[in-house]
């Protein structure tokens, strides 16, 4: 998980990710916090397509090794990138 501004982003190197399937059929998660902690966050998953925060959050600096995989104008094309909402109420 990527943390940029004070948002929460999950993104991978291009190409088909079954989880990005699964957020695009029920936008419902749950984040499983292990270090440190336990605990079990509800988020809600939002696609991100905009260029701008893709631009954004693919070339922060935690996102690095990304382009490591890719150079960064696949990266903006073909990456899935999601953001988390977390719901404070659950």
């Amino acid at each position: 998980m990527l943390v940029i501004e004070e948002r929460f982003f999950i993104t991978g190197t291009p190409g088909p990710r079954s989880w990005l399937a699964n957020v695009r059929n029920d936008p419902r998660v749950v984040v499983h916090v292990k270090n440190g902690m336990q605990a079990d966050l509800v988020a809600w998953a939002h696609e991100v397509m905009d260029e701008t925060t893709r631009h954004m959050v693919l070339s922060h600096d935690s996102a690095s090794w990304y382009r490591t995989q890719a150079p960064i104008e696949r990266l903006l094309v073909e990456s899935p990138l999601i953001e988390l909402i977390f719901d404070i109420e659950e």
